[in-house]
C-alpha cells in the first residue's frame, strides 16, 4: 500500500537482477548510509528512481532494520 517492494526481489540470493547489487554482508552502517542517501535525492544513479521512490517511502526504523538485515546475512 506504501509503494515499497520487497528488498529481495531485486537484491535477493537467487532472484538478483541484473544492474542490483547482492547486499548480503554489507556493513550496515553502509546500507543504511545508501537508503538514506537514495531518500534524501542524494543518490540518483537507479534507473527510473525506483530506489529513490522505495527509500523515501521507508520509515527510520524499516531502514534500520532492512541495515541490519542484510548486513547478518
Amino acid at each position: 500500500m506504501r509503494n515499497i517492494a520487497a528488498c529481495e526481489s531485486c537484491h535477493g540470493e537467487s532472484d538478483n537482477k541484473m544492474g542490483s547489487p547482492r547486499l548480503d554482508g554489507e556493513p550496515v552502517a553502509y546500507v543504511r548510509a545508501q537508503l538514506l542517501a537514495f531518500a534524501s535525492g542524494a543518490r540518483r544513479n537507479d534507473i527510473h528512481a525506483q530506489m529513490r521512490n522505495v527509500a523515501r517511502q521507508m520509515t527510520p526504523e524499516e531502514i534500520e532494520a532492512s541495515a541490519r538485515y542484510f548486513s547478518s546475512r
